[in-house]
């Protein structure tokens, strides 16, 4: 799983899940492939693919998931 920050997806990339902005998630996610996260998440993430972090989210992440850079 790759974490980044970015406003636009490139052609070869390809998302499963989008939450968007206005939407709030606490918990844990398991994702089979990547997801994009535009409004507020805190908890846990497992994705088999990328974490896409949009400008203006905010997320908290726990345990032992990996730090955006």
């Amino acid at each position: 799983m790759a974490w980044g920050k970015k406003d636009s997806l490139g052609t070869d990339e390809k998302l499963d899940t989008i939450l968007g902005k206005g939407t709030s998630c606490n918990g844990e996610m398991e994702i089979v492939g990547g997801i994009r996260i535009d409004g507020r998440f805190k908890g846990s993430i497992k994705a088999s693919g990328d974490v896409i972090v949009g400008e203006g989210a905010h997320i908290e992440v726990r345990g032992e998931d990996k730090e955006l850079s």
